[in-house]
């Protein structure tokens, strides 16, 4: 990311490889405590792990959200 950074004369935000990083940046992060703690949460409380999975389901729409923005990027 910082190279990507260094070389580009163009805008951040236009370039596609910083969407698609960021897309797998988002999914990482917010999905960490559902691969660290799903079977506790599974045995504690299942309305609890649905409400886990559900965010996990929110989190990978924003990740293709921001897959296809960085598609479009490249198509131009």
């Amino acid at each position: 990311m910082r190279q990507l950074i260094l070389t580009i004369a163009s805008p951040l935000n236009q370039q596609p490889f910083f969407w698609i990083f960021l897309g797998i940046l988002i999914k990482r992060i917010f999905t960490l405590p559902d691969s660290l703690f799903s079977d506790y949460i599974l045995t504690v409380s299942v309305s609890a792990a649905y409400i886990l999975y559900s965010f996990t389901y929110l989190i990978s729409v924003v990740e293709n959200m921001l897959y296809a923005r960085g598609l479009y990027y490249a198509k131009k």
